[in-house]
């Protein structure tokens, strides 16, 4: 930057609305260049002092200058209503490209002439942003993409697989660039750092702000903003275990995380419903209301006088899957994790669900869902608070049902290395939070994709033997 600029006084100017252009593109012949007539105001700007014009934003783009789809064009080939394209940007910093009269007007008044170039603000049609979505190593998993990068430096400690693996939550390929380019255009300002978190902690600064004050527009918005939350949760629990605290290196940084996670947490409540069968169901009801339909609308061939709960189910079962019953647990559970993986980028489902279920699997002979009857349930409900923990087991014994079942073998007493272990149940935290919570999200794609009608039973379970929560069982 010239020494000059510390002293300058600039005449900052919004070109598009100074020179009088439409707010919004407009169909013409050729283009209509304006930008001449910033020339009759600065011998004015001159007599006020000022040293120096900046004009911006002046390049190229799809709406009112701030989504650039071109840095090296001004308003023209996307926007006609400022004028002209320019090949260069040195020829655009002559504030006139194609209009040498504004440019002579601007060198007789002895005026520095500056560019604003809004980075932050690109169209999703730019250039740069296909850079950004390769650069992000999309990756097609389960018919979903996901935005996979290697591992920052400063988080190597908490993502030790070598890479970052995060969801874009759609199938479609221009959506998941657009979802992937908003990620990397601030996880790439931390990937060629050093190992240092606090470092990344003030690269990322700029855009919690940004985050933290702002509602949840779109569901485009809401994965990055889960995203962003993600990495930053990271870089603080570095930065914590350090010994430091984030307000001591960002001032303001825990306050601002709090409202991104709250907002975050509301937002994705809202888009789970939306999203849900509950929540189409209810959009498709507005839609009927609106366009003044029938809210009710019975099976093809009955009439409304023979609408009543019989049809309604009848007309359930004939929806279902024709082989929907007789599908084995093991199929759907697999199927399962496949959904879970796409919509959330790895496979947390495996860690947070499957065991449980796998359980259920074993202690029934992994029978059709259309088998899974109360007698099932109610020996499944016995079964978990009697899963011990994997401590004394071996490797290959450390599957839930192996657990249960050589614990029931030995009346919880097993030798290991010479010494009799006696075995401790799991703690009532985990049968809370993990088992039944792990079921209730199973029986619910179940329910969902009409495997089985609802509701989902109850999978609370307990016993007296089972302590309270100390640490977390696995």
């Amino acid at each position: 930057m010239p020494d000059w600029v510390e002293h300058a006084l600039l005449w900052q100017i919004y070109p598009f609305g100074f020179v009088g252009a439409e707010a919004a593109a407009v169909d013409r012949s050729g283009v209509l260049h304006r930008l001449g007539h910033i020339g009759q105001c600065l011998d004015y700007a001159v007599e006020l002092g000022a040293s120096g014009l900046l004009l911006g934003p002046i390049f190229s783009s799809s709406t009112h200058g701030y989504d650039t789809l071109d840095h090296f064009s001004i308003h023209g080939n996307h926007n006609p209503g400022v004028g002209g394209s320019s090949p260069s940007l040195a020829t655009t910093r002559s504030a006139g490209a194609n209009s040498p009269n504004s440019s002579m007007k601007i060198n007789e008044s002895r005026l520095s002439r500056r560019c604003r170039c809004v980075l932050c603000h690109m169209d999703c049609s730019h250039r740069r942003w296909e850079v950004l979505a390769r650069s992000a190593f999309i990756s097609r998993r389960v018919g979903r993409y996901i935005f996979a990068i290697r591992t920052p430096a400063c988080l190597k400690s908490v993502y030790r697989s070598g890479s970052i693996r995060l969801a874009l939550g759609t199938s479609n390929y221009q959506m998941a660039s657009t979802r992937a380019a908003r990620i990397a255009s601030w996880m790439l300002r931390i990937r060629t750092m050093d190992g240092d978190p606090r470092q990344a902690m003030v690269e990322l600064w700029p855009r919690l702000q940004a985050l933290a004050v702002e509602p949840v527009r779109d569901e485009d918005d809401y994965i990055e903003r889960t995203a962003f939350q993600a990495i930053a949760f990271e870089v603080q629990f570095l930065v914590r275990h350090s010994g430091a605290m984030p307000d001591q290196i960002v001032l303001g940084w825990d306050d601002h995380f709090v409202m991104l996670v709250r907002e975050n947490g509301r937002a994705g409540i809202r888009i789970k419903k939306n999203n849900s069968l509950e929540g189409r169901i209810e959009r498709r009801r507005e839609e009927l209301f609106v366009q003044g339909g029938d809210l009710i609308v019975p099976p093809a061939g009955v009439t409304h006088g023979a609408f009543n709960p019989a049809t309604v189910a009848a007309a359930v079962n004939a929806a279902m899957p024709p082989d929907g019953n007789r599908s084995r647990l093991s199929v759907v559970l697999k199927q399962f994790l496949d959904r879970r993986e796409g919509e959330d980028g790895d496979r947390r489902a495996a860690s947070d669900v499957a065991p449980i279920v796998q359980f259920a699997i074993d202690l029934w002979k992994d029978p059709c869902i259309g088998d899974i009857g109360p007698d099932q349930l109610v020996l499944h409900k016995q079964a978990m608070p009697e899963v011990p923990t994997p401590a004394g087991f071996l490797v290959d014994e450390r599957s839930r049902y192996r657990r249960w079942k050589i614990a029931k073998e030995n009346n919880y007493v097993i030798e290991s290395e010479g010494k009799k272990i006696k075995l401790v149940r799991v703690s009532t935290s985990t049968l809370r939070k993990r088992y039944r919570s792990g079921l209730n999200t199973f029986w619910t794609f179940l329910i969902e994709n009409l495997y089985v009608p609802g509701p989902a039973p109850d999978f609370s379970s307990t016993s007296k033997y089972n302590p309270p929560a100390i640490e977390r069982d696995p």
